[in-house]
């Protein structure tokens, strides 16, 4: 098999790694990421890494958010149910955006305060 380009993991500093995890599993589970470990998912081409950080949150440059890409609409909405089950800071969402035609998204907060969204895009050429 020959590689391809692309990220092949992110690595995001987090207070407590065990709280985090939690908060993520039902999402990725949802959306197809499978448990590598105690601090990381994967899927076939990528993984991320959540690590015990003890720096201090401070506004910085750089990422505004991750997104992951969600293959249906239906797991988007499975999002939205669990983060509501669990009061999690929702900034927007479910909701169809005018990104491109059919983009349907979730934006939230983890117990970071790091954003992610969740979308499903299937208009985007990729």
């Amino acid at each position: 098999m020959q590689m391809q380009p692309g990220i092949n993991h992110l690595e995001i500093w987090v207070k407590d790694v065990a709280e985090t995890m939690a908060f993520f599993a039902p999402i990725m589970e949802i959306i197809g990421w499978r448990k590598l470990n105690d601090l990381a998912f994967s899927t076939p081409h990528m993984e991320i890494y959540f690590i015990r950080s003890e720096a201090h949150l401070q506004p910085t440059l750089g990422v505004r958010h991750l997104c992951f890409q969600a293959t249906t609409k239906e797991q988007v909405d499975q999002v939205g149910e669990y983060l509501t089950s669990i009061q999690a800071h929702i900034i927007r969402g479910p909701k169809e955006m005018t990104y491109s035609k059919n983009y349907y998204t979730i934006d939230f907060r983890d117990p970071n305060g790091v954003i992610y969204e969740v979308a499903y895009t299937p208009e985007m050429v990729m």
